[in-house]
């Protein structure tokens, strides 16, 4: 594989995990923030590489914050009831 395409494969993962990293913005939340992050990534990994595996990625991505978020949140709510 050529060298770009390892470029725009760290460039749509650094999107897609580094965005959330980023202080929010006013009227988005932190998970806001995390579904912004994927979705930036997969924009950019099917306009730069293909259309299928960022998909699946992203979707993967969302998934995986969805269920941490809410096996945090069931561990917050434990702690106080």
């Amino acid at each position: 594989m050529h060298w770009s395409y390892w470029l725009h494969l760290v460039i749509g993962f650094g999107l897609m995990f580094g965005f959330p990293l980023l202080s929010p913005i006013e009227p988005i939340t932190e998970v806001g923030m995390y579904v912004l992050g994927a979705f930036l990534g997969m924009v950019y990994l099917w306009s730069a590489l293909d259309s299928i595996w960022p998909s699946l990625v992203g979707l993967m991505v969302i998934l995986l914050v969805v269920l941490f978020l809410t096996k945090l949140d069931m561990q917050l709510l434990k702690q106080f009831f």
